[in-house]
């Protein structure tokens, strides 16, 4: 009887780690996630603003070419 109490234990305690570690991923998870939610803002917001100075003609005026180079 007391073998199986203590294999009861030995196994709550593994469950209890798994879901621990489980938690511990999601937790990492959703901060990438969001994480490259930001960075896909970040990227869209800057490939919009290229956009514009390159239709404005800002990009392919002379100074700002020399200021690149």
């Amino acid at each position: 009887m007391a073998g199986i109490f203590v294999h009861e234990i030995y196994y709550r305690r593994r469950l209890a780690a798994f879901l621990l570690a489980g938690r511990f991923f999601a937790t990492f998870l959703a901060a990438f996630l969001l994480a490259g939610r930001f960075f896909a803002t970040f990227l869209a917001a800057g490939l919009f603003f290229a956009a514009f100075l390159f239709r404005a003609g800002i990009i392919l005026s002379p100074p700002f070419i020399s200021m690149v180079e």
